[in-house]
């Protein structure tokens, strides 16, 4: 189980930048973790549910369900690129640099697909896959109501 956490924060993780990130409307709201694919592997989900909330102001937080949310970072959106793309900032990663990735809504889903590779220039993923050998993060979120 610790190592779900792990890779978690990982894929949360990169450097602040000094420019607040721009937000994104769409990716806004509460998110469970319903599929993560890493690196060709396609993980069990962990035993107790993982939360991703994004806040308008550009705030990232995650919580296993027992636990208080904490800020694990910040991000920002550009929707007008094709695919959408995200940038995940907060906590060193790998490259030093922020999380490059690529982002869709499709109703109650949010898929994202972010690459975690240990190369020296980050590469942004293209296509929404994590092929063995891609270095990349494949997680599939499911909306949360508000009740």
């Amino acid at each position: 189980m610790a190592g779900y956490a792990l890779i978690a924060a990982l894929v949360i993780g990169a450097p602040a930048l000094k420019d607040r990130p721009k937000a994104g409307g769409h990716v806004v709201g509460d998110w469970v973790l319903a599929r993560w694919v890493i690196d060709g592997q396609d993980l069990p989900l962990p035993a107790t549910r993982w939360a991703y909330r994004f806040t308008p102001d550009g705030r990232v937080f995650t919580a296993a369900e027992s636990r208080v949310p904490a800020e694990t970072g910040t991000y920002r959106v550009d929707p007008d690129e094709v695919p959408a793309r995200i940038d995940l900032l907060s906590a060193p990663s790998p490259t030093g640099r922020p999380t490059p990735g690529i982002y869709r809504v499709e109703e109650d889903t949010l898929t994202l697909c972010l690459w975690v590779g240990r190369a020296t220039e980050a590469e942004r993923p293209t296509r929404f896959a994590a092929p063995a050998g891609s270095g990349a993060v494949l997680l599939i979120l499911k909306r949360v109501n508000a009740e």
